[in-house]
């Protein structure tokens, strides 16, 4: 601890963020122990008192519980600002608001993730649901005469989400034998054509 400190005294300017990952690889003893996850809360307060910087502290869910830090309670309760990160699909990650000190908790907001000379860096940030409009927009325009279903299959979420998002993006879908007022079809159905039946729900297209 204290040959680290001296090395952040040499710093100019000192350190304003200092990150360590994850406890588990920076404490001694178990992490399921509360008087050694105690000693790491004291070690990071410490430092976030000398330097005036800010501690940011990874750490890892538990196998069977993926709502909570695993181990001893002592590092959430300890901790300000508590936020799960979770992948929601290739190069997403999706930040929650877990626990907010003296402050407005933060809506969630999802990462669209970039690589980046061996790492990723974040690309894009939004709301879940922009999200979603913009993998859906991704997908039809490389599949343009993709259906809803196929959609709803390529991209990760929800499938109610997904199909809100997909009738923003395309509200309607020109269908030859749809008119105005039944499916909101824009194209209609030549003089002299007569359809075998009449289109229903099923027919798609939507």
């Amino acid at each position: 601890m204290e040959a680290f400190a001296a090395a952040m005294r040499s710093l100019d300017p000192p350190p304003r963020l200092i990150v360590v990952d994850t406890a588990a690889r920076a404490m001694r003893g178990d992490e399921n122990d509360t008087g050694d996850m105690g000693r790491l809360v004291a070690a990071l307060d410490r430092y976030r008192t000398e330097f005036h910087a800010a501690v940011l502290c990874v750490h890892h869910s538990g196998h069977g519980n993926q709502d909570r830090e695993r181990g001893s309670s002592g590092l959430p309760a300890a901790a300000d600002v508590r936020i799960r990160a979770k992948s929601t699909g290739p190069l997403r990650v999706r930040l929650d608001c877990v626990k907010m000190r003296d402050a407005e908790p933060f809506e969630p907001v999802v990462c669209r993730l970039e690589p980046v000379e061996g790492s990723l860096v974040i690309a894009e940030v939004a709301t879940p649901a922009e999200s979603l409009e913009r993998q859906v927009e991704a997908y039809l325009d490389e599949h343009p005469d993709a259906s809803q279903r196929a959609v709803e299959e390529a991209v990760t979420g929800r499938a109610e989400d997904i199909r809100a998002a997909y009738k923003r993006v395309r509200p309607v879908r020109p269908t030859p034998g749809r008119t105005p007022g039944q499916g909101a079809s824009q194209v209609g159905v030549p003089i002299g054509t007569h359809l075998a039946q009449s289109p229903t729900l099923e027919d798609g297209g939507w």
